[in-house]
């Protein structure tokens, strides 16, 4: 089985660096054909299997993710154009170069 997924470059999302800042990628070339996101394509894949997901947009994963992982908590902020850093994975890598 083969899904039309879109590449990063037609996709909206989000990344998180090995320094725990969590940054917004934007969509920058429009999707080829009749390609889709990945969250498009799970919830299509959820509503055939009477399972849905209730996704209508990428801020609706965004907050799933908010409320699910204590990490992401202020994923929510990425709205508004900014990004935010993970405090624990901060803290690691600050303990590490400080020891070597």
């Amino acid at each position: 089985m083969v899904f039309p997924a879109s590449s990063f470059a037609e996709s909206e999302g989000s990344y998180t660096n090995m320094w725990g800042k969590v940054q917004k990628l934007s969509k920058v070339l429009p999707a080829a054909g009749e390609s889709k996101v990945d969250w498009e394509i799970l919830a299509a894949l959820a509503a055939k299997m009477d399972t849905g997901f209730g996704y209508r947009s990428i801020k609706d994963v965004r907050r799933e993710i908010g409320e699910l992982v204590p990490l992401y908590g202020d994923i929510a902020v990425l709205e508004t154009g900014k990004s935010f850093e993970i405090t624990s994975v901060r803290n690691r890598n600050a303990k590490r170069e400080t020891c070597g």
